[in-house]
C-alpha cells in the first residue's frame, strides 16, 4: 500500500486516533478497488505482476518495490544493512511491532503458509548476511 498511498511515504505526524482513521480508510479503499477490478481483464490499479508471488516456493519480488520509496521500512534489508544496529525506534514502535508479532502468531492472525513462507525467507536471509 506504501507504492499507492503517498500518505505512508513517511511519518504520519497526527493524532493517533486520525492515522488509525486514516490506515483503515486506506484499507478500505485498497480492498475496495482490488475486489471491483477483480473480474476485469486490465488490472490499472495493481497489475498482476505487481505483488510478490510464490513460484514453486520461490519468491518473486514484485513491481510494488520499485515503487516504494527508499527510505520507507519497507526497503530491502541489503539496502538498510548499514542501519540495522542504530536501534533509533520510539517507545511506541516497540509496542506497536510486538503488538503485531503477537497477532500474526496467534491462532486468529496466522495463515497456514506463513511458518514454511518465513523459513525459506530466513535462510535467504542467513545466505545474504554471511557475504556481507
Amino acid at each position: 500500500m506504501v507504492a499507492r498511498f503517498r500518505i505512508f511515504h513517511t511519518t504520519i505526524f497526527k493524532n493517533p486516533e486520525n492515522v488509525d482513521g486514516i490506515v483503515k480508510a486506506c484499507v478500505c479503499l485498497h480492498n475496495y478497488i482490488k475486489k471491483a477490478e477483480q473480474d476485469t481483464l486490465v488490472k490499472r490499479y495493481c497489475g498482476s505482476s505487481f505483488a510478490d508471488a510464490d513460484v514453486n516456493g520461490t519468491l518473486i519480488p514484485g513491481e510494488w518495490r520499485n515503487e516504494a520509496p527508499s527510505q520507507s521500512a519497507l526497503r530491502s534489508i541489503t539496502e538498510s544493512k548499514r542501519r540495522i544496529r542504530t536501534r533509533n525506534h520510539t517507545q511506541n514502535a516497540t509496542t506497536y511491532r510486538d503488538y503485531i508479532k503477537q497477532y500474526v502468531n496467534s491462532d486468529i492472525g496466522s495463515v497456514p503458509w506463513q511458518d514454511l513462507a518465513i523459513n525459506k525467507y530466513l535462510l535467504k536471509l542467513l545466505t545474504i548476511i554471511k557475504n556481507i
